[in-house]
């Protein structure tokens, strides 16, 4: 169920007499009924369809728009296979709602650096650095023991390193 607001930062707010509510049903699932009415969170499931294609332009033709074409920063665009119309996608690096995607924080989900170095979230990706103060023994000492080929780099060198 979706409850609607006023917009983030307005000073006009409906008492809770005057929300009003919608849900979204494939059309014919549901009946509605004064009687549902009476309780708001009763839990009735219906099939829920929902098509995001924006219509009557392919990829190629929205995109000579800049102005409405949907699949901006951080999207593409792909020709759906069930009709007309176009629809975006999030880019690598990127979830959620593919017309408002937000930043995956790979450091945070998928942990992908080794264990000496530090991952610094980046916007659609993330970058690993080994910290200054460990030496080169101690880095190769340690993806060694994980038996992991790897490029070691010093300030003035570049290195690989196999076990």
């Amino acid at each position: 169920m979706l409850s609607t607001g006023p917009a983030r930062g307005s000073a006009v707010a409906r008492p809770q007499s005057q929300q009003i509510f919608a849900f979204v049903a494939e059309d014919g699932a549901f009946s509605f009924s004064s009687t549902d009415l009476l309780d708001l969170h009763k839990k009735t499931r219906v099939p829920t369809v929902l098509d995001w294609t924006i219509r009557d332009e392919k990829c190629d033709q929205a995109k000579e728009n800049e102005t409405t074409y949907a699949c901006k920063d951080n999207r593409y665009c792909y020709n759906p296979d069930n009709g007309p119309g176009y629809r975006c996608n999030c880019s690598e690096g990127y979830e959620g709602n593919p017309y408002l995607p937000h930043d995956i924080d790979e450091c945070e989900v998928d942990h992908p650096c080794n264990v000496t170095h530090t991952c610094q979230n980046l916007p659609g990706s993330y970058s690993c650095s080994c910290p200054c103060q460990l030496g080169m023994k101690v880095i190769a000492k340690k993806m060694a023991q994980a038996a992991v080929p790897y490029l070691a780099q010093s300030s003035n060198f570049l290195r690989l390193m196999l076990p």
